[in-house]
């Protein structure tokens, strides 16, 4: 591939470069420097016309997807859009233009990505000082969790009511900005269901906010809705232990976070750490704390998570 054809892709990933007389060079997304941990932000990571990279620093090799997956999260897929398989540019269109539109599906013949669609919520009711009143197995349940009405009615959660399909769960709404309904989550108050959670909506594209966030700006990334209530501020949740591409977007265009720390359930830990590898190249600063075992943040308690210590990745 000629060089023009790299710059081209890197400016359409909107990843700065430079171009060397052997290489085009982009910060090394690996590199961390074994003295002051800073990292390469002197673009000594050169791209060659073979589609491998080498990082003069970190000593680093290996083919251009791996890097850029690291430094962006490009999928497969895309990849082989953008550098083997892609069709040519319309006329007047530049090769930079036509990466962004491959990654956003605005191609033809290819379908476009998918955005978060809106969904039903089911039949329920918000949750209410009278509802508490009348429905003890959602009292209990709140009691037993140490749930206020105050949380409930801050993250808009409902009761769905003694009978019907749905009967006896506490709906736990994914809205947006706008107050839309992306997704729902229906948590099994009575422990006798098969299943603990109906869900609808893709979960997996979306993250969990808390209410709202407060400097200092590290963020906690925990596993669950609950978990995240309990942290009350800079608090996110990922439903998983994994991120998908558009919840790493996600996190990356918040533009809030100087320090991200991932807190999720002491089994994850050692996936924590993985996760946390891979946005430690595209974020500036991402640590893990490893949660005791037997409990979770949302048994801990915020103050008891916050003092853990923060492994640095």
């Amino acid at each position: 591939m000629d060089r023009r054809r790299i710059q081209q892709i890197l400016t359409g990933l909107g990843l700065p470069y430079k171009d060397q007389k052997k290489a085009v060079n982009v910060n090394c997304p690996f590199c961390v420097g074994s003295t002051h941990r800073r990292r390469d932000d002197q673009s000594r990571c050169g791209i060659f016309s073979n589609l491998r990279f080498h990082c003069w620093r970190c000593k680093r090799t290996g083919s251009l997807y791996k890097l850029l997956h690291a430094a962006t999260g490009l999928l497969p897929e895309e990849y082989r859009l953008i550098v083997g398989e892609a069709p040519k540019a319309k006329e007047g269109e530049t090769t930079a233009q036509q990466v962004r539109k491959l990654l956003a599906g605005d191609v033809d013949g290819e379908s476009p990505r998918v955005c978060p669609r809106e969904v039903p919520l089911p039949p329920s009711r918000a949750i209410s000082a009278e509802m508490l009143a009348e429905e003890p197995d959602l009292r209990d349940f709140l009691r037993e969790r140490r749930l206020t009405l105050d949380t409930c009615e801050e993250y808009g959660a409902r009761y769905t009511g003694p009978v019907g399909r749905f009967a006896c769960r506490l709906v736990l709404p994914f809205l947006g900005d706008g107050g839309e309904v992306y997704a729902w989550q229906g948590r099994d108050m009575t422990g006798r269901s098969k299943k603990k959670y109906l869900t609808e909506g893709d979960i997996s594209q979306l993250l969990y906010w808390s209410s709202f966030l407060r400097n200092p700006r590290r963020v906690y990334l925990v596993e669950g809705v609950f978990d995240c209530w309990r942290m009350e501020y800079n608090a996110v949740a990922s439903m998983t232990c994994s991120l998908s591409r558009p919840q790493r977007r996600q996190l990356l265009e918040m533009g809030l976070i100087d320090e991200l720390v991932i807190c999720w359930d002491p089994d994850a830990y050692r996936k924590a750490r993985e996760i946390a590898r891979d946005l430690a190249a595209i974020m500036d600063k991402v640590g893990v704390v490893r949660v005791p075992e037997g409990t979770d943040p949302d048994a801990a308690g915020a103050e008891a998570i916050r003092e853990l210590p923060v492994e640095w990745m």
